[in-house]
């Protein structure tokens, strides 16, 4: 057997490939994905994982990276011997599984940010596994995969998860004494949607009431960051009955963004002037949306 070549490991290795499972498992065969634990498509040929292709799903593109990424991690791959090899070896995994981390953390957001909370899940889940195994329990590196799996599970109802990974992201959060503002205006915020979904207004206020102090306290009062805030407590508001508080908490956020869209609007006008051509896209494709939503306020 040919000794394998010295150097990190940037894709799959050579002889590995994807093969539809169709093709090479027996009829009536049901195996479980690493990455979703649901039935796979998709087999990675040489290792003993199964990988599942997304057929028809808007994910597929992106569990095939994941795919890719996990084919070197999951081959026994044999042993070098001299410690130099072995040092080799073990930084390939380790650019493996950041990498890995960061296209599943990447794609999860994505999926969050278009409601597709089932796709997002999978993604999220194996970006905690890698960044428990690189950086171990307790690291605030672990808190982003904490908050998206909350994200995700908030959007599927499934409030009991969700508190979990809030609480999981908090602790860790209190223990490096981690004084990050950003984070704990988030982290507050899914609390504070998380109350509010569960009926337990009063609490929702409280927790969001401390996600805009922090984000005030970072970027300021009157920041687009810090409206979101303000219109997950109109929200609150408006199921308790309190429309008086709810309008003029919607008609902040509306001012908020009113502003920033405006400025957006002249920036884009005065760097097209210029013939800036570093911001002449955001001329051609930001002022149309930029000039209907100004219309309409």
């Amino acid at each position: 057997m040919a000794s394998p070549k010295k150097g990190p490991v940037r894709g799959p290795p050579k002889g590995f490939s994807l093969t539809p499972l169709y093709n090479s498992a027996p009829s009536g065969l049901f195996v479980e994905c690493e990455i979703t634990d649901r039935h796979v498509a998709i087999t990675a040929e040489n290792t003993k994982t199964i990988y599942r292709n997304h057929v028809g799903t808007k994910s597929a593109s992106a569990y095939k990276r994941m795919c890719d990424i996990l084919v070197p991690l999951t081959a026994n791959a044999q042993r070098i011997g001299t410690e130099e090899e072995r040092k080799l070896l073990d930084q390939s995994i380790q650019l493996c599984q950041r990498l890995l981390i960061e296209v599943t953390l990447s794609e999860a957001t994505k999926l969050v940010g278009r409601a597709e909370y089932e796709d997002a899940l999978p993604g999220s889940i194996q970006a905690l596994r890698f960044s428990l195994e690189i950086y171990g329990s307790g690291r605030s590196e672990l808190i982003p995969c904490y908050i998206l799996l909350a994200e995700a599970n908030l959007g599927l109802s499934r409030f009991k998860q969700a508190e979990e990974c809030l609480c999981n992201a908090n602790w860790i959060l209190i223990k490096t004494r981690d004084n990050d503002k950003k984070v704990k205006s988030i982290l507050y915020r899914g609390f504070g949607r998380l109350y509010a979904a569960q009926g337990k207004r009063e609490e929702a206020l409280r927790q969001l009431a401390n996600d805009v102090y922090y984000s005030s306290l970072r970027v300021g009062p009157e920041h687009v960051d810090t409206s979101g805030g303000y219109f997950y407590m109109a929200r609150v508001f408006q199921d308790m009955g309190k429309i008086d508080c709810a309008l003029s908490l919607s008609d902040k956020v509306v001012d908020i963004w009113y502003r920033h869209l405006r400025d957006i609007a002249i920036a884009a006008a005065e760097a097209e002037e210029r013939g800036d051509s570093g911001t002449k896209e955001l001329g051609t494709l930001g002022m149309p949306l930029c000039v209907r939503l100004l219309s309409l306020s």
